[in-house]
C-alpha cells in the first residue's frame, strides 16, 4: 500500500518543472530589459556644413557642425531632431548670411532643413529612408561611414541676411532662387559641401548675443500683409537648438 508520500521521482520531476518554469522567468525578463534598452538607444551622427560666398572683398567661408540624433519610445517609434545652431557667413560690409536649421520649400528636394538635408543627400536612395527602422539605419551608417556631397542653393535649408549683428531687426530672408538681389549684387553663392565629422557641434557667439532673453518658441515678424498678418517670420529655434 502507498504511503501517500510523494516517491524521490517525483520529486526530482517536479523540481525540474519549477527550475524550467523559473529559467523561462528570467529568460523573459531579461529579454524585457534588453528591449527596452533597445527601445531607447540613442542614435547619432554629425555632419559639417560649410557655405562659401563670393564678394568685393573676396571669397568669405562659414562652417558648422550640427548633430541628428533619434531616440526611440515605448511604442517602437522615433523621432529625430537636429542639435547645434544656423551657420553663420560673415560677409564684412554685406553683414551676416545665416543658413537656418528650419526648413523651406526646395525645387530640388521639397521640404529641407537641417535634418532632412543629410537624408536627402548622403542616402543612396532619399525615399527609403521613411521608416523608423529605415532612418535608423542610415543614422547608423552616416556615423561610421565618410560621407561627402558639393550642394547647390536649392539643396539649402532657409537662410536669412543680417545686415547689423547688434540690430534684430535688420534681418530678412534670402531667396535662394535670387541670391544675389538680397545683397544688392555685393554678394554671390559660390559652394557648399556637406560632410560627415566626428568634430564638436559648433557654438557661435553671435547667437548668444543676439538672442538673449527670448523664448525657444518665440517669433520675428519680418513681413505682414496688407491687413497686419503675419506672412514671414523666424524663431529662436531656427538658430539654435
Amino acid at each position: 500500500m502507498g504511503t501517500g508520500k510523494p516517491s524521490n521521482t517525483t520529486f526530482v520531476i517536479l523540481l525540474t518543472r519549477y527550475v524550467a518554469v523559473l529559467a523561462g522567468a528570467f529568460l523573459v525578463f531579461f529579454g524585457s530589459l534588453a528591449a527596452c534598452s533597445s527601445a531607447f538607444e540613442r542614435n547619432s551622427f554629425r555632419y559639417r556644413l560649410t557655405v562659401e560666398i563670393e564678394t568685393p572683398e573676396g571669397p568669405k567661408l562659414g562652417s558648422g557642425v550640427v548633430e541628428i540624433a533619434e531616440k526611440r519610445s515605448w511604442l517602437g517609434t522615433a523621432r529625430t531632431f537636429a542639435k547645434g545652431e544656423a551657420v553663420v557667413v560673415d560677409l564684412g560690409a554685406q553683414g551676416l548670411l545665416a543658413v537656418l536649421l528650419s526648413g523651406r520649400e526646395g525645387p530640388a528636394w521639397g521640404f529641407t532643413d537641417a535634418t532632412r538635408i543629410a537624408f536627402q543627400n548622403f542616402a543612396d536612395d532619399p525615399s527609403s529612408a521613411r521608416g523608423f527602422e529605415d532612418v535608423r539605419r542610415e543614422i547608423k551608417r552616416y556615423a561610421f561611414g565618410r560621407f561627402e556631397k558639393e550642394l547647390g542653393l536649392a539643396q539649402l535649408p532657409a537662410m536669412v541676411r543680417i545686415r547689423d549683428a547688434s540690430d534684430p531687426s535688420t534681418i530678412t530672408r534670402v531667396d535662394p532662387l535670387n541670391f544675389e538681389a538680397a545683397f544688392n549684387s555685393m554678394a554671390s553663392f559660390k559652394r557648399a559641401t556637406l560632410e560627415t565629422t566626428r568634430d564638436a557641434v559648433t557654438s557661435n557667439p553671435v547667437w548668444k548675443n543676439w538672442l538673449v532673453g527670448e523664448e525657444p518658441d518665440s517669433g520675428r515678424v519680418l513681413k505682414r500683409d496688407d491687413k497686419g498678418m503675419a506672412l514671414v517670420l523666424v524663431r529662436r529655434s531656427d538658430f539654435v537648438r
